[in-house]
């Protein structure tokens, strides 16, 4: 019975501990605010790689296309972090609750991410993907394009959560 108290005891310890970080690290996150801080970065970068990929279109020449790309490749990398301080403030904030909104959001950033993996890659093949007229050269472009759709589906959601809206 002694040893059953005492285990009992270490697990609420525990418990209070993991507590505690928790909320040291709720402190943390109020003064820092590193999610709201790093996510709009990405998002506007992406809107402006799509459109200066449009301009591209329109006149394409080496510096449209490296435009897109540096713009692309720091947004791509920035999601990351967006993603990672994401889930972090989900934890802390909402403790991971499992919900529409939630969901939607972390799809959507993982995906964002996964995809827009596909035109760094490529370019670091072939740097003269943008200029392709084949298959390659409309999934480089393609991407850039549905990843600022992503990205505004996953800010939409954002924004639900920020004023608290119901879904």
């Amino acid at each position: 019975m002694q040893e059953y108290m005492q285990e009992c005891m270490q697990e609420k310890l525990r418990q209070e501990s993991k507590e505690a970080a928790k909320k040291c690290y709720r402190q943390w996150y109020a003064k820092y605010h590193p999610h709201p801080t790093v996510v709009h970065f990405p998002i506007a970068l992406h809107y402006f790689s799509g459109f200066i990929d449009l301009l591209f279109f329109a006149n394409p020449s080496t510096e449209y296309a490296a435009t897109v790309f540096l713009s692309f490749f720091v947004a791509t990398v920035m999601g990351l972090i967006a993603l990672i301080t994401g889930v972090f403030s989900w934890w802390i904030n909402y403790n991971l609750v499992r919900s529409k909104l939630f969901v939607v959001k972390l799809i959507g950033a993982i995906l964002t991410f996964l995809v827009g993996l596909v035109p760094l890659i490529q370019k670091f093949r072939n740097p003269d993907v943008a200029f392709s007229h084949g298959i390659d050269g409309w999934l480089y472009h393609g991407i850039i394009f549905i990843t600022v759709i992503s990205v505004t589906i996953v800010a939409y959601y954002g924004g639900k959560l920020t004023w608290r809206a119901k879904i």
